[in-house]
């Protein structure tokens, strides 16, 4: 069991990488809100769309309630509450993403019906035991009151150390993803290298290479 001090020492650091997420989410919306409104707001709804808003905005109730349970006095009954909420949100969150991935991936391929199948099938079968290993994780969590009385956070007790398969299994996907994406890359680069294309396939990869190192790191942790 992790001591007082040290959970503290940890919340520290970690509260200081939440702001400074925060801090980076406003910013990145800032600078990103002019062309969301030349280009999104206008077009017509579909499920793009849809999805694009979603995650888009849902992530500011994810930040806020992220904030709150670092700077509030709660019970660890509350705490329990929110950490529940946050990662319901951020289940929800990383299943857009990868959903919006999945469109982009049977665009990449011309809308080839095989893929797309292939995918919605793997989607599916790998999310359910996703959201089973998720709740189990979740449900785990039990918080206790810190020793000092009107100490702001929240201070886990114990855990159950599960949470590295959901990370596996996003992974899994995303690893299917970047195979298909690179596949098709090499026929698309060969034909043209128009700047599109490059950003397309550009941002593919670096989405991998970053979700790779932190969910590694998250599973290390």
């Amino acid at each position: 069991m992790v001591s007082f001090a040290d959970q503290a020492f940890i919340k520290s650091v970690v509260t200081n990488f939440d702001i400074a997420a925060a801090a980076l989410l406003v910013y990145d919306y800032l600078i990103t809100v002019g062309d969301e409104i030349t280009y999104m707001w206008p077009s017509a709804w579909n499920p793009g769309k849809v999805l694009f808003f979603l995650t888009r905005y849902l992530v500011f109730v994810d930040t806020s309630l992220v904030l709150v349970h670092q700077f509030q006095v709660l019970t660890p009954n509350q705490c329990g509450i929110i950490f529940r909420s946050i990662g319901w949100m951020l289940g929800i969150g990383v299943g857009i993403a990868e959903a919006i991935l999945t469109m982009r991936t049977c665009v990449i391929w011309a809308g080839n019906k095989t893929v797309q199948y292939a995918l919605i099938t793997i989607f599916i079968v790998l999310w359910a035991p996703l959201l089973y290993f998720l709740n189990d994780a979740l449900s785990s969590l039990v918080f206790t009151t810190p020793p000092n009385p009107g100490t702001p956070g929240c201070f886990l007790l114990t855990q159950k150390n599960i949470l590295f398969a959901v990370f596996i299994i996003v992974m899994s996907y995303e690893t299917i993803i970047m195979t298909l994406t690179v596949i098709k890359g090499v026929t698309h680069f060969r034909q043209a290298s128009s700047p599109l294309v490059v950003v397309l396939y550009r941002d593919g990869i670096l989405n991998y290479i970053w979700l790779f190192g932190t969910c590694s790191s998250s599973s290390l942790g």
